[in-house]
């Protein structure tokens, strides 16, 4: 077993001197693998956020719009969009919550190499990407460097 498949081992994700770092945030995750989104959503939600995992990109959208296609009230703090998405692609997907008006982060979250740097990430309606595979601390990182503890976009640097 190596390192990144033993960081997510259930054991592994437990109690860390970071372990409150993202309590208040309210994360939604696109991620068409059941196994992969349930072991993001543990160490999230070890981490002190709240956690919803969908599998396909109009999963998302129901979940953020509302039926008159506007960002709901509640939304969510950050999504996490895998590019591969069943039904409607994470692309795709970012581009149609950017156009109803959805300004909240969004982070490409991926093993494609269609996004391959902050700036394409950019390009393509995402605030910045996490390229899989990944250690649980990046995508912690990923995370608070995107999003302040408020649930505002992080300051561009």
């Amino acid at each position: 077993m190596n390192s990144e498949q033993s960081d997510w081992t259930p054991a592994n994700l437990g109690s860390s001197p970071e372990s409150e770092t993202l309590s208040g945030l309210k994360i939604l995750v696109a991620e068409p693998s059941h196994d992969i989104g349930n072991l993001v959503r543990i160490h999230l939600l070890r981490r002190g956020a709240s956690v919803q995992v969908v599998e396909d990109g109009q999963a998302v959208l129901n979940q953020v719009l509302n039926t008159a296609g506007q960002p709901t009230a509640d939304a969510f703090d950050l999504i996490l969009m895998e590019i591969h998405l069943p039904k409607v692609d994470g692309i795709i997907t970012t581009q149609r919550l950017r156009s109803a008006g959805y300004r909240r982060p969004i982070v490409a979250f991926t093993t494609s190499d269609t996004v391959t740097s902050v700036r394409e990430s950019r390009r393509l309606g995402f605030d910045t990407y996490l390229a899989k595979p990944y250690l649980a601390a990046e995508l912690t990182s990923c995370i608070r460097d995107t999003v302040d503890l408020n649930g505002q976009p992080a300051p561009e640097q």
